[in-house]
């Protein structure tokens, strides 16, 4: 039972370990992701200014890519940012598992002591019980040998 108890606490804290890694892994997707949407916003700004004077001279079809590429920056950015609060609740989760493994190394040696306890008040009831039982078979035992005076010579001695 305790066994199982340290498999169980020895799972949780792999876990917890395994999700703070995977966080660490989002977070620096997340940021080179947030990087490259910042390096393609400023490329991308250039490319608007080009794309708009283009636009006046060949009509409005550079000026709707240039939307659809800043939409896309857009995209990027929210999906970086999505991927930063997933990060973000792991790294928050991860304290909380760690604190119920602790919890649960806690109880079972609660648990491990109480059980010691009361295997020592039912080895002290043993022991009492057969030092009673040893009074009473010695109390026996004096008894038996004890002399029971016969009542014709208790009342000739009288």
């Amino acid at each position: 039972m305790i066994a199982e108890k340290v498999a169980s606490i020895s799972k949780t804290q792999a876990q917890a370990e395994l999700f703070n890694k995977q966080a660490a892994s989002t977070e620096a997707t997340a940021m080179y992701d947030l990087a490259m949407a910042k390096n393609l916003l400023l490329k991308h700004q250039g490319d608007m200014v080009a794309a708009l004077n283009e636009a006046k001279k060949s009509g409005m079809e550079a000026a709707i890519a240039a939307h659809r590429t800043e939409a896309e920056v857009g995209h990027l950015s929210a999906k970086t940012d999505k991927e930063r609060a997933q990060a973000d609740q792991i790294r928050a989760k991860t304290p909380i598992d760690r604190a119920q493994a602790y919890a649960d190394v806690a109880n079972t040696h609660a648990d491990t002591v109480g059980k010691y306890a009361d295997v020592r008040n039912t080895h002290a009831d043993t022991a009492h019980s057969h030092a009673k039982a040893t009074r009473e078979h010695i109390g026996s035992l004096i008894d038996a040998l004890t002399p029971i005076p016969e009542p014709e010579t208790a009342a000739a001695g009288a």
